[in-house]
């Protein structure tokens, strides 16, 4: 088997020799949409937000993920268990590409809706869209280039006297006093250390890209890499 054959094996789960002990006729394998679309929302179920706590928040700020997976790639080439994984490797991605641009934030899932549509070339898919809400409802982080539009700029100004300080907020005060508090205003500030700069973030993030089906590629058994648990015998 040539290099390029085995990338392309290795790229795609479903194309893996599955080794399956005794009676191959004895796994669940998924064979009907139906049952694919109860599992998702089974798993989405125990992760939505309570109806009140929906109304609560209903004006923070939100973002959006979303999945597809072919259904020839699916019907009947998993089981309950490596379906429900499938899911949770799925949110797992979506949630990490928000905390990646935007970690400011307490994010959970408050809605989500499951289809079956079709690609361009025509093939099923199911097609999962997931509405995720900030329950601290911070403000965005903003990013130009790579550094956020918004910084705090702190200056050490502990050592100005009170005197300095309040003629600087007078407005009657005459050119030869202000001459002279400028002078030590400068001096002042001369002898104190540069400006701190904070940046609310260093530079801005990539996005997140989640191949649904490679992310589960690794080891589709795994269930507690996932923050998104979900039980099913096989």
């Amino acid at each position: 088997m040539s290099l390029l054959e085995q990338a392309q094996k290795k790229k795609n789960i479903f194309t893996k020799d599955i080794e399956v002990t005794g009676d191959s006729k004895s796994t669940d394998w998924i064979n009907q949409t139906s049952e694919l679309m109860g599992i998702i929302n089974q798993v989405l179920d125990l992760q939505v937000i309570p109806a009140k706590a929906k109304k609560k928040w209903t004006n923070h700020r939100t973002r959006l993920g979303d999945s597809r997976w072919e259904l020839p790639n699916t019907q009947g080439k998993v089981t309950e268990h490596i379906w429900a994984n499938m899911i949770g490797k799925s949110l797992e991605g979506m949630l990490k590409t928000i905390q990646h641009s935007q970690p400011n934030g307490d994010w959970k899932i408050s809605a989500y809706e499951a289809d079956v549509q079709r690609n361009a070339d025509g093939t099923e898919c199911i097609v999962l869209a997931v509405q995720f809400v900030d329950v601290e409802d911070q403000p965005d982080l903003l990013y130009r280039n790579g550094v956020p539009e918004t910084m705090n700029i702190n200056v050490n100004t502990g050592s100005l006297s009170d005197d300095v300080v309040k003629v600087l907020k007078s407005k009657s005060t005459d050119d030869s006093e202000l001459k002279d508090l400028l002078k030590q205003l400068i001096g002042t500030m001369a002898s104190n250390t540069a400006p701190q700069v904070e940046p609310q973030r260093a530079s801005e993030p990539e996005p997140v890209e989640e191949d649904d089906e490679d992310d589960f590629m690794e080891d589709p058994q795994v269930t507690d890499a996932t923050p998104f648990p979900v039980s099913f015998d096989d």
